[in-house]
């Protein structure tokens, strides 16, 4: 047998026994399974500590924001209209208007000097509470064959006031100055000297008045 030893440094050895020629296997592939086993018998007798769990992260509390709710708009209320108070009716028209002549006065008013008439006018009156009687001189002729009728109109420039009395009196008594050439007698007013050519009567109240009846005409 011979012995051939071609590289001492390398990876294998190459033996030449009679003529043949023998490749040695390398040592690195042995030594990678002793490394191996080696490792795998650590393994056996140390167990390594598994990892403790990581604790999940708490989830932080998310901010709500309020929205805010809409006032709510109240419905509108609807106010009854006010029941109309009834307005009292005007009082009615006296009836039973009589005027009658009174014996003549011992002493006259200054106005009308040293001869006058008195007269005296009466009535009946429905509903008297708080109503008054009043009694106008017309100082014009305003209609034919007599100077009021029923249905004249009176300017308010023809009637002279001449007496007033509460309804429930029933009625008054006025005087005027004598004198028959114009008239029944006569009144004065704004200082001046008016002829009587009518007597009427009306009702009066805070509710209105009556019509006009008439007590005389000429």
């Amino acid at each position: 047998m011979r012995w051939t030893w071609d590289d001492p440094t390398s990876m294998g050895h190459r033996w030449q026994i009679r003529g043949i020629a023998v490749k040695r296997q390398s040592a690195l592939p042995i030594a990678l399974l002793v490394l191996a086993a080696g490792l795998a018998a650590c393994a056996g007798g140390t167990a390594t500590p598994s990892p403790s769990p990581t604790p999940a992260p708490t989830a932080s509390p998310t901010a709500v924001q309020a929205i805010p709710t809409p006032a709510t708009t109240p419905s509108p209320t609807v106010t009854p209209a006010p029941t109309p108070t009834a307005t009292p009716a005007p009082p009615a028209a006296p009836t039973a208007v009589k005027i009658a002549d009174l014996p003549q006065p011992a002493k006259c008013p200054a106005a009308y000097s040293v001869s006058c008439f008195e007269y005296k006018v009466t009535w009946t009156e429905a509903n008297p509470a708080d109503v008054t009687i009043k009694i106008y001189a017309v100082t014009k002729c305003l209609s034919k064959p007599h100077c009021t009728l029923a249905a004249t109109k009176i300017p308010a420039a023809d009637l002279v006031l001449v007496s007033s009395s509460a309804a429930s009196k029933g009625s008054v008594t006025f005087i005027v100055g004598d004198g028959e050439s114009q008239g029944d007698g006569w009144v004065v007013t704004g200082g001046k000297q008016l002829p009587i050519w009518s007597v009427v009567v009306q009702a009066s109240s805070a509710s209105g008045t009556s019509p006009i009846v008439i007590a005389w005409t000429s």
